[in-house]
């Protein structure tokens, strides 16, 4: 299936396949919020966090890099945002949100300025959906990754996941702009 959106992991009933990663990391991970314990959902959670060998290798990547690491990037597709923890819940915002929204609009904004293509700045349960055990989530709350986001590419839904060929390198481009605009910024307001 060309959209299939988990991994090949194998359940333990056997009849579907696959665990949706960005439900599986350990940092409030709970299928009850915007994921599933049904294993032919398409967000289905895993048995626990960090079953599936994915997120375990990257959960411990993360853990082991967070001294030298002061951000980090989930980039999907699709729906042009780019998007703060938590979002395991609405009701608690991170101690350092005003840094986390300038940070976000900085990069943005450099998307937008290489070829008007506009990014909405939010976080991931209050201005998206609540989903627990996502990666920026266990980046910034279990590894110490300062400014973790989640940034989804273009475009807003006319193509979705099928973007055409010639949005290929736009895409690459104003994302490019957007993270280098991005990091400079920590390096300059941070004093690195």
């Amino acid at each position: 299936e060309r959209f299939w959106r988990k991994n090949r992991q194998p359940s333990s009933s056997g009849s579907c396949i696959g665990v949706d990663l960005n439900r599986n990391f350990g940092f409030k991970w709970n299928p009850a919020i915007g994921g599933s314990t049904d294993t032919c959902s398409e967000v289905y959670a895993g048995t626990k966090a960090l079953t599936a060998p994915e997120t375990a290798a990257v959960g411990k990547l993360m853990r082991e890099i967070h001294c030298h690491t002061i951000a980090y990037l989930d980039i999907h597709a699709y729906g042009q945002m780019w998007l703060w923890p938590w979002g395991y819940t609405a009701d608690d915002l991170p101690s350092d949100l005003d840094d986390l929204k300038h940070y976000a609009t900085v990069g943005a904004n450099a998307i937008s300025n290489k070829y008007n293509t506009h990014f909405m700045i939010g976080g991931d349960a209050t201005d998206l959906y609540p989903a627990a055990g996502g990666a920026d989530d266990y980046a910034k709350g279990v590894a110490g990754i300062q400014y973790s986001y989640t940034v989804e590419l273009r475009d807003e839904g006319n193509y979705g996941f099928e973007l055409p060929a010639n949005q290929i390198v736009p895409t690459g481009e104003e994302m490019l702009e957007g993270i280098l605009a991005f990091a400079k910024e920590i390096f300059v307001r941070e004093g690195l």
